[in-house]
């Protein structure tokens, strides 16, 4: 029996009273069932095990009446907070050594925040060789440009004196052509002459002038046709010397595009080593919770091993384990309450947004996910008790402080009948009622309009005769 506790300690602890009584009976709500072998329409009396024999009352009480109302069923199944989007920050450079970390587990980082700083001398180096390549490569093509120009300095002088012997050819040709003509009238000359002579028209001496004529024509003629040969000679010299300066401009333009490419190729590295100094700083990708952290100061960094993990945008999520029994009654959008035995500042309230299409063929679970509200009390690992509102039904409705635990883990209620006399009721105990749970549901053992004892219900036994306080505060009202 309860020591002999003033009615006004119990008031003052009505709250914690209310909450243990709640959960302890939702709790042993089964094996009360077991318990419990009661006709639902006729309540049973516990057995007394001693009765009063005085007609005086021993205690003042307050009553209140076992009402019908609606209220929502709810079920409980525990679970695990788990990120909703968990992010690894890597990277992306390896071989550096990790000069800084400026964030450690637990803090929050903004999107582009720098969280690491690598070591960066080495790249610094080959940044500065790769440089100094470049400008040896651009070196380079400016001499092989400066050839390539040389070249075809030279072939336009090939070009010129080609045409300076393809002119002088049609000059040579010009004259032969006159040589010829020459040749021909000194030829018809020395011939009419040498039958003017014959016939005695002219002397011997004007035949001789005409043959020294005609001689000195073909001896133009000769002349001719060797400075004709020799033009000939000058323009294929020049095609050699265009054909050689084109195959040289052909030769230099080769080396310049090599060094053209090979300058490219520098400046190409040169860009990479930056892209890798940019990515000595490491930063977060997104905005969220910083739920890991392996980075450490003089470790060597690799892509392939997250130097944090970040909670995305810090969404957290419950995930629960539900018997497919229980599928039916979880709607997805279902409101959810969330308290945790570990901290009891945990009182919070979920949605549900996910149902899993299929069904652990072993366990016979599926898995429900809940969209957990920001808070700095929730922590992905935790374990949380969650309160699914199933379905709204009817049933009797009593005050939580009007039970009454019994060592077997089951519950009784104290009736008083039109004498005012105290009966034990064994009840049956359902889900705790109300946003605070000062109410319980009574699935047996009661029934609608029964007077039962609230306060005070501690500090009487079977057939007491009580004293009744105002009651009208107790009745119970459950939306």
């Amino acid at each position: 029996m309860t020591e002999n506790i003033s009615p006004q300690k119990i008031r003052a602890g009505k709250p914690g009273l209310l909450v243990g009584l709640g959960i302890g009976l939702a709790a042993g709500a089964l094996a009360t069932y077991t318990l419990t072998a009661l006709n639902r329409s006729e309540p049973t009396a516990v057995q007394p095990v001693s009765t009063s024999q005085s007609t005086d009352p021993v205690q003042t009480v307050t009553l209140a009446t076992v009402d019908l109302a609606r209220f929502p069923r709810t079920f409980t199944a525990t679970g695990t907070i788990e990120a909703y989007d968990l992010l690894p920050v890597v990277s992306q450079v390896m071989d550096l050594q990790i000069r800084q970390v400026l964030v450690d587990e637990g803090d929050w980082v903004e999107k582009g925040q720098l969280m690491v700083v690598l070591d960066d001398s080495v790249l610094q180096t080959q940044i500065s060789q790769a440089q100094a390549d470049v400008e040896a490569s651009r070196a380079v093509v400016q001499e092989r440009q400066a050839a390539v120009e040389q070249a075809k300095s030279a072939l336009q002088g090939a070009l010129a004196a080609k045409a300076e012997a393809e002119a002088g050819k049609q000059q040579a040709i010009a004259s032969l052509a006159q040589a010829q003509a020459e040749l021909e009238q000194a030829e018809r000359d020395l011939e009419r002459s040498e039958t003017l002579a014959a016939e005695g028209a002219i002397s011997n001496q004007e035949v001789d002038l005409s043959r020294t004529k005609a001689k000195n024509a073909i001896e133009a003629v000769q002349v001719a046709k060797a400075n004709v040969n020799s033009a000939e000679a000058r323009i294929s010299s020049a095609m050699a010397n265009v054909n050689s300066a084109q195959a040289t401009i052909g030769s230099m333009t080769a080396n310049v595009n090599t060094a053209l490419a090979q300058l490219q190729s520098q400046q190409a590295r040169v860009k990479q080593q930056k892209t890798y100094l940019a990515q000595t700083k490491v930063s977060a990708p997104s905005s969220g919770r910083v739920s890991e952290r392996t980075a450490r100061v003089g470790d060597v960094v690799s892509p392939q091993t997250p130097l944090f993990r970040i909670i995305n945008q810090g969404a957290l999520e419950l995930e629960l384990k539900i018997p497919e029994t229980q599928l039916s009654q979880v709607n997805i959008g279902a409101p959810v309450t969330l308290t945790s035995d570990a901290d009891s500042r945990i009182n919070i309230k979920g949605t549900i947004r996910e149902v899993a299409p299929l069904v652990d063929a072993n366990t016979r679970q599926a898995t429900v996910k809940i969209d957990l509200p920001s808070s700095a009390l929730l922590r992905p690992g935790m374990f949380l008790q969650a309160s699914i509102t199933a379905q709204m039904v009817q049933g009797l409705v009593i005050p939580a402080e009007a039970l009454q635990p019994q060592a077997d883990g089951s519950a009784i209620v104290y009736q008083v009948d039109e004498n005012n006399q105290a009966i034990a009721r064994r009840v049956e105990v359902g889900s705790p009622v109300g946003g605070d749970s000062t109410h319980v549901e009574i699935k047996q053992g009661l029934n609608v309009g029964d007077r039962i004892v609230v306060l005070g219900a501690g500090f009487i036994k079977e057939g007491d005769i009580v004293r009744i306080a105002d009651s009208s505060a107790l009745n119970p009202t459950v939306n």
